[in-house]
Formats: structure tokens, sequence, C-alpha cells
């Protein structure tokens, strides 16, 4: 019975392991780990980045700017920055795929959060300042005036894939599968 324990713990191990912060480029689940600080006046207000899928796959990407917090490289961001805009683009159309303005639980507020399932492509996520929503396609405009309301220009964006739970199941089916057969050959 314990070596069937070990082997479920280190199955939800290896299924959270994604979500663990660590380096992005140790990381086979990142995509982007990325941070900067917007310049005082004149400033662009508008970052982007891209990135390519070879498979389907739910990504997550946020930001760290007004709750702070530590980025998938491992990088501390302070707290009390502005509120971003976060929008993907599928490059090949030039469509906006997804867009999160805020994420308004907990200490995520008014920072963006998205989990958008994506076909194999190449994309680009794009962030703005709040009230500088992008209109259009990829390369963006933005509508509205960028406002950091007397906060910080810092900021931090992070993209990785999701595993898919159906591929840990199996995996940890397989796991288990392959203990109990050990074990009851030795019986």
């Amino acid at each position: 019975m314990k070596k069937v324990l070990l082997v479920l713990a280190g199955v939800v191990l290896l299924s959270v392991q994604g979500y663990a912060a660590g380096l992005c480029i140790a990381n086979p689940d990142c995509l982007i780990s990325n941070q900067g600080n917007f310049a005082i006046g004149g400033e662009s207000t508008i970052w982007s980045q891209t990135f390519t899928l070879s498979a389907a796959t739910e990504v997550l990407a946020r930001t760290w700017s007004y709750s702070g917090g530590t980025n998938l490289d491992g990088d501390v961001i302070p707290a009390g920055g502005f509120d971003p805009i976060l929008s993907i683009y599928l490059l090949s159309t030039g469509v906006q795929v997804a867009q999160n303005d805020d994420w308004n639980t907990g200490a995520g507020l008014w920072d963006s959060y998205m989990r958008p399932y994506l076909a194999a492509g190449s994309y680009a996520i794009v962030m703005t300042v709040f009230n500088n929503f992008p209109a259009g396609n990829f390369y963006p405009t933005a509508t509205g005036t960028p406002s950091f309301a007397g906060r910080t220009r810092e900021w931090a964006v992070d993209v990785s894939t999701i595993p898919e739970p159906v591929t840990m199941a199996l995996f940890g089916s397989g796991s288990l599968a392959l203990g109990l057969v050990r074990r009851f050959r030795r019986s």
C-alpha cells in the first residue's frame, strides 16, 4: 500500500509542476517571462512579444504590476503598479483571440489573468495600460488615454502552457498500473 501511495504522490507532484515558480528557461511549460518599466513621458504604453504553439493547448497569461508578485523567472515585482490589459492575437490572421483587463479575486485585483485554449500556431501577446484598450487587429491601435494614476510603471508578463489533465491522468494511471503489476509479480 505504501508503494501505491508513493506513486500517487509522485503523480500529484508532476501534475502541479507547471504552476511552480522557477526559472523560465528551465521550465518547459514557460513560453514568456518578461519584465520592464514604462519610461516616464512620451512612452508607448504598448508592449508585445510573440510565441508559437506546436499543438493546441491551454495557456496561462498573467501580469504582475498592481498586486506585485514573483514571475516565472523568479524576479520579484513590487506591488503598487498600474492596471495592465492583456490581449492575444493569432498572427496568421491578426485577429484578437483573447483579452483580459482585471482579475478581481484576492491579491490579483487589477492585474490581468486569462487561460484561453489556443490552436497550434504563432501568437502575439500585447500589454497596454488601462484605459488604453487595444482596438482592431494586430498590431493594435489603442483607444483611450493611458492612466498610471500615481502608480509605479513596473510590470511583468508570464505566458506558460498548462499540462492537460487528461495527459497527467493517463501518466498517473500507467504508473499506478506498473506499480501494481510489479507488486503482484513479487507475491
